[in-house]
């Protein structure tokens, strides 16, 4: 058990199932996923350590959303592909998160600027995450 997690983390062992094409879908998952927690829960910790400034509740919201959004809603798209006997996951998400993803940045900036109280907005940043996280994996389940 203990040689196949150092195996799992061994640059030397990746490499050499990347250039024999046998690292999996699944594998090339983790492998992502646990960058992206990294950098999720490091941006937050920032963003957290702002001087200064005491947080909102908005900005909790916006803060604690992004690493909950991050962590399920990747998930999420990974089984909506397949999951292990998927193809292609992170070519369709990064394709995907774009082409849907600027849409909702766009829609999300009216209604913050257009919301002045803090209890719409806090609604409006969770329902749109949620419907934009839905779009993104209804486009991958498509591709399957």
């Amino acid at each position: 058990m203990l040689s196949k997690i150092i195996s799992f983390f061994s640059t030397k062992s990746v490499k050499e199932k990347i250039e024999t094409g046998t690292l999996s879908e699944a594998q090339i998952f983790i492998y992502f996923y646990l960058i992206l927690m990294f950098d999720t829960i490091s941006f937050v910790q920032q963003c957290l350590a702002i001087a200064g400034k005491q947080p909102t509740l908005l900005d909790w919201v916006n803060i604690w959303g992004l690493l909950i959004i991050n962590a399920i809603g990747f998930i999420v798209l990974f089984l909506a592909n397949g999951g292990s006997k998927g193809h292609d996951f992170l070519k369709k998400y990064f394709s995907l998160s774009f082409t849907v993803g600027y849409k909702y940045a766009i829609i999300f900036f009216i209604c913050t600027a257009l919301l002045t109280s803090q209890t719409p907005s806090i609604a409006a940043v969770i329902i749109l995450n949620t419907l934009m996280v839905a779009n993104i994996g209804f486009r991958i389940y498509q591709t399957r």
